[in-house]
């Protein structure tokens, strides 16, 4: 609770809060966006690269900017709107990030149904991770474990910038097609499993 109201001080206080903090119950639709939406726009920043308290710094800022533009709780569109806000203002924050891992994280969070857990999302990262072949593994271990650059990589793995360039771009495609299937627990998925026992 302490969070929604130093979100909602921090509007009122701003030079750029709009007359409507005024009204009657807007307060308590602040109050509910916030609460519909912080933790998952917390964990997606955290999915980002960010650390807790910078997560929580980006959040609020998130937050702060959703108010004063007057952004209404509309459930999916709302949350995408306040994931994209937050990259952005991460990505302002913090150019240190390469692009491309702000993208894998991004294909990892999709999902069709948007009811799948960070532990769900994690747990399929983790069953797909097998899919990859051997040199596939190591470059994303090297590219999002160790935040290696490509060149580094490239020497790693004896391969030129560019191949692991492709390589990385092929093996973030397959992830977030096998994530996405497990998460939404595809039939065709489900009957293979059953027949092969």
């Amino acid at each position: 609770m302490g969070m929604i109201h130093a979100v909602v001080d921090r509007k009122r206080e701003s030079p750029e809060a709009p007359a409507a903090a005024a009204v009657p119950g807007a307060d308590s639709a602040a109050e509910q966006l916030i609460r519909r939406h912080w933790a998952s726009t917390r964990r997606y920043l955290r999915v980002l690269g960010a650390d807790a308290a910078l997560a929580d710094d980006l959040a609020q800022d998130t937050f702060v900017l959703a108010l004063q533009k007057g952004i209404v709780d509309r459930g999916a569109a709302t949350a995408a709107w306040l994931r994209r806000t937050g990259r952005f203002i991460l990505l302002d924050h913090s150019r240190r990030l390469r692009p491309a891992q702000l993208d894998v994280a991004e294909e990892v969070w999709r999902d069709e149904d948007g009811d799948a857990t960070t532990a769900e999302r994690q747990g399929a990262l983790r069953d797909c991770l097998p899919l990859l072949t051997s040199r596939g593994q190591a470059a994303v271990r090297l590219a999002y474990g160790e935040r290696r650059s490509w060149r580094e990589i490239g020497e790693a793995l004896d391969m030129k910038v560019a191949g692991v360039k492709t390589l990385l771009r092929r093996c973030r495609a397959t992830l977030a097609d096998c994530i996405r299937r497990t998460l939404q627990l595809d039939p065709a998925r489900t009957t293979e499993a059953t027949d092969d026992r």
